[in-house]
């Protein structure tokens, strides 16, 4: 009788601190539901601007902070970041890969079946697939057939890099950095209002480091650097028009 009397003095005690613990737990839910959680965001990879997580197709997509935490220099650096997607480079030409899906030719001219879509205009010859990265909205990686969405040379998938449109308002922003090898590269992009429905965007970079290599016949550095590019976005109401050049 007296093992018994334990017993039930025990579960009821077990009881108790469960009952008192319960809403301290339900609260710190709460508190992680209004202060945690992933951030939101918007692709267009079905031609529509989609929640990531609601695109019923194999994306990976980075948002600027994504961008600027990733260091991001060129179109060529993604591929250390991006799940079944490799770029190699032939002679300056890339090659890049998407599920094994790829073309190994280093021609410049040559056309593979992975896309890369600047803002919407593909950028068909693969000569032309290393340009620089500054003031993006977003990074999208599509993989798989892509043909009924993109068009044709999309077998193995599509690869998007959407510009930062200007706003309504003036602002702007500008970062420098240091670092190895004389490293030096500094961006700048600004918004310009022009009226109640123009408005323009302007945005450059300038990226510039000795070589990490040095050629022991020679004495010379290699595999230096030396780029700059600049766009302007010049947007009236819906449309917008980005010239680029670098």
């Amino acid at each position: 009788m007296q093992t018994q009397y334990r017993n039930s003095l025990y579960l009821a005690v077990a009881v108790s601190a469960l009952a008192v613990s319960a809403p301290a737990l339900a609260q710190e839910s709460g508190e992680a539901e209004t202060t945690g959680g992933i951030d939101e965001i918007i692709v267009t990879a079905q031609k529509r601007a989609q929640n990531l997580q609601e695109v019923p197709i194999s994306v990976t997509a980075f948002n600027d902070v994504a961008i600027r935490e990733a260091g991001f220099t060129n179109s060529l650096t993604i591929g250390d970041q991006v799940a079944n997607l490799e770029i190699k480079t032939f002679g300056g030409v890339p090659n890049i890969f998407i599920r094994g899906v790829g073309n190994n030719d280093f021609n410049a001219s040559s056309i593979g079946p992975i896309s890369i879509y600047r803002d919407d205009v593909v950028v068909a010859s693969t000569g032309s697939q290393i340009f620089s990265l500054f003031d993006l909205e977003r990074i999208e990686v599509v993989r798989g057939p892509q043909g009924t969405l993109f068009g044709k040379n999309t077998t193995g998938g599509a690869i998007q890099f959407v510009s930062k449109l200007p706003g309504d308002t003036l602002e702007g922003n500008a970062r420098v950095g240091f670092g190895r090898f004389s490293l030096f590269e500094a961006e700048a992009a600004a918004s310009l209002p022009l009226g109640e429905t123009l408005s323009l965007r302007v945005a450059g970079t300038m990226r510039r480091r000795d070589g990490e290599k040095t050629n022991l016949f020679t004495g010379d550095d290699t595999i230096n650097v030396d780029e700059a590019a600049a766009r302007a976005i010049l947007r009236c109401g819906a449309r917008a028009v980005a010239p680029t050049c670098g």
